[in-house]
Formats: structure tokens, C-alpha cells, sequence
């Protein structure tokens, strides 16, 4: 079966006087056990780095980066998957003309690993993935979105807010608001997600075979 390679949007921290570029883990970690290989992007890698991607992650965060938005346009002309989460579903909002408004509600801020219920829409790949249409999810935002244009909202919390939406007619282009990278070595759904994901990603082209030699692919 054939791995694929999955970059994954790294995040800066700022430790004056030194800044650096990192990933947590659990994303990694989710990426191999659905049998991806997972590599960082750094936040202006080019086109030619892209190329060799199966699969994108735009990764959750403080702050997104001009990369972010080049990375979405990037994986939606090429019709390749993408999954984002937390700030990354925010971001493929954003770039659909949404704004984000300060949710003022704490369940939705929270460190505990189950926070609320998403209500997910039957009419929607992510409830072919999940197959239910109440999921209880964990929860790390302080910001909502208002709307989507040309996205699908296919998930909202019992008190209204957007937590899941796809673009249609791509390969799998899906973004969640909660993190079921950091859910995923308990909660069956969580692992789904980043199956399905992983399964779309070996549908999108075959792998390169020099960088098949060069990696170390597990």
C-alpha cells in the first residue's frame, strides 16, 4: 500500500531572544498511526516541496501566516486533501469571506478532553466518515466564525457555533474547529477522521521514487 507523504504547517515560538518553527506531536503521531508520513512545513516553503505532498494538515495555533492562505489555494487548484483544524478551519473560513467574533462562552476554552456535542449533518462526507450525527468533542477556541459561502457547514454545537465545514467537489477538503489529533489514541471518531484522510491522500498521485529512497517512510 502506498504511504503518503503529509506536510503539515509548522507554528512559531517566540523564546527572546530565540524564535523557532515547531509541530506538536500528537499531530505527527496521528498522521503515522493512519498510516501517513508526516514532514513540516516551514512557512515559505515553495511549490517544488508541495509537489511532493500527498496531503496537507493546516495545523491549529495562535496566529495564521500569508502561507497558510497560499497552502489552501495551493492544495483546492490542485485537488489535493487537506484537513484543518482549529485555527486552520478558521483560516479556510476566512479565505471564504467569514470573520471571526470572540465567543465570550469558556465550554468552548477548555483543557478537559471532552467539552461538548457537535451536531453533524447527515448530508455530508463527514457524517459518512463518522457515521453519527452527535459526536462529543473536545474544544480549544476562543473565536467562532459567522459564516461560509462557498464551504458547507456540516457541524455546529448545541449552542450554535460553526465547529465543522467541506468543500464540495474535492478529493477530501474538511476542517474542524475542535482537535482530534490530540483525541485520537481514544476516541474512535478521531481516528476515522485522520483514516479517511489518510486514504484520500493515497488516491491523490503516486509518491515520488526518489524521495521514496531518501525517506524514511513508516
Amino acid at each position: 500500500m502506498k504511504i503518503p507523504i503529509i506536510g503539515i504547517t509548522s507554528r512559531e515560538v517566540n523564546t527572546k531572544p530565540f524564535s523557532f518553527q515547531m509541530i506538536h506531536n500528537e499531530y505527527y503521531e496521528a498522521v503515522i498511526k493512519s498510516g501517513g508520513n508526516p514532514i513540516m512545513l516551514l512557512p515559505y516553503e515553495n511549490d517544488i516541496i508541495l509537489s511532493l505532498c500527498n496531503g496537507f494538515i493546516i495545523t491549529g495555533g495562535d496566529d495564521g501566516t500569508n502561507y497558510d492562505y497560499y497552502l489552501l489555494e495551493y492544495a483546492k487548484k490542485h485537488n489535493i486533501p487537506i484537513l484543518g483544524i482549529c485555527l486552520g478551519m478558521q483560516i479556510m473560513a476566512i479565505s471564504d469571506g467569514a470573520k471571526l467574533i470572540s465567543i465570550g462562552n469558556q465550554s468552548h476554552k477548555s483543557n478537559q478532553l471532552q467539552v461538548h456535542n457537535v451536531l453533524i449533518n447527515k448530508n455530508s462526507s463527514l457524517y459518512k466518515i463518522i457515521n453519527k450525527e452527535i459526536i462529543t468533542v473536545n474544544s480549544r477556541h476562543i473565536y467562532k466564525i459567522d459564516k461560509v459561502t462557498n464551504y458547507k457547514i456540516v457541524g455546529r454545537s448545541s449552542d450554535k457555533v460553526i465547529e465543522a465545514i467541506e468543500l464540495p467537489n474535492q478529493l477530501f477538503h474538511l476542517g474542524l474547529e475542535w482537535h482530534p489529533e490530540t483525541l485520537y489514541n481514544t476516541d474512535q471518531n478521531s481516528q476515522k477522521i485522520f483514516d479517511s484522510f489518510i486514504k484520500a491522500c493515497q488516491k491523490e498521485k503516486k509518491l515520488s521514487k526518489v524521495l521514496e529512497k531518501k525517506l524514511y517512510l513508516r
